[in-house]
């Protein structure tokens, strides 16, 4: 596994609107703030963002003088880490409908994963949910990062193979922004996911087949439950109540 992970949220219904805006238009309703990490919109394409890097300082010019933020997406990467730090951190307002959560512990991944299998084994949640809990940690066709006796592993094997591949956020994205470090879901399977970890919680589903080389350390004196993942538990304090309607979450590992 990667060095960190986090979780992090995007609101459609606010940020699909804000993509559609042109750079000018941008610039006269919001403007470059020094929330991001790159002194001017110009930096963050010419130093950062865009993929190809530009040519010439002309062309950075012409993309902040008539394209729009969506355009500029699609033509950089990586496309979430650019719109959640080089676009939305400037508008607090759709920021706060796009919270993250951050994690110290790689390994709690396997906190959501296994507490999943428990569910689908026990008839608890449907293979789309199991497949949606699995794509958002990036093995949608594996069941990886378990200890899963035989008989139990073919079993979720079989659950996973059948379903699609990941899709990316927006309809306007391709699979090049599948980068192997996002892993997002669509609002129908973050609803799927959001009502899964909600029932775990609340009934303190158990984690099992855990390695046992995990940096995490699970209790010694007690099966581990979901509620031993302090970052399941601030990721349903920061997910909506009720998912609004263009609510997608993402996994970034790094």
């Amino acid at each position: 596994m990667g060095l960190e992970h986090y979780y992090g949220f995007v609101d459609r219904s606010v940020v699909d609107p804000f993509l559609r805006l042109t750079w000018p238009e941008f610039d006269k309703h919001y403007g470059w703030t020094d929330r991001a990490q790159w002194d001017s919109a110009a930096e963050f394409l010419t130093d950062f963002a865009l993929e190809p890097q530009p040519e010439s300082p002309a062309t950075v010019k012409d993309i902040l003088a008539r394209r729009t933020l969506r355009w500029t997406l699609r033509h950089s990467a990586p496309q979430l880490f650019c719109l959640m730090e080089g676009l939305v951190v400037h508008v607090p307002a759709i920021a706060a409908r796009c919270p993250g959560v951050e994690t110290s512990c790689p390994d709690e991944v396997v906190m959501f994963l296994a507490p999943a299998v428990y569910g689908f084994l026990q008839g608890q949640i449907s293979q789309r949910t199991l497949w949606a809990v699995f794509a958002l940690h990036g093995c949608a066709n594996e069941p990886q990062w378990l200890n899963l006796p035989r008989r139990q592993k073919k079993i979720i094997r079989e659950a996973l193979a059948p379903s699609p591949l990941p899709r990316p956020m927006f309809p306007w994205q391709d699979e090049t922004s599948l980068d192997g470090e996002c892993f997002p879901l669509g609002v129908a399977d973050t609803r799927r996911f959001l009502r899964f970890l909600r029932r775990a919680w609340d009934e303190n589903w158990p984690c099992r087949y855990l390695p046992s080389d995990l940096e995490y350390k699970a209790p010694k004196n007690r099966e581990a439950t979901i509620r031993d993942c302090a970052t399941a538990g601030t990721l349903l304090s920061e997910a909506p109540p009720e998912p609004r309607q263009g609510t997608c979450i993402y996994w970034f590992l790094g």
